[in-house]
């Protein structure tokens, strides 16, 4: 529960959206965390619009 909350937080705070968030914690659940490279991963399979950055904190 803990690592699954932990991909959530981190998720939001890189600028994912509540759906793209759970689409990355189902994707990467093998993984402690959600790597980097997740909004280029998200383009590729059409979940995120191509161009769009993540938001900068």
């Amino acid at each position: 529960f803990a690592i699954r909350s932990e991909r959530f937080m981190y998720a939001y705070t890189v600028g994912l959206t509540g759906s793209e968030a759970v689409w990355a914690a189902r994707r990467y659940r093998g993984h402690r965390t959600i790597p980097l490279r997740v909004m280029d991963d998200m383009e590729v399979a059409g979940v995120r619009p191509k161009g769009t950055t993540r938001q900068q904190t």
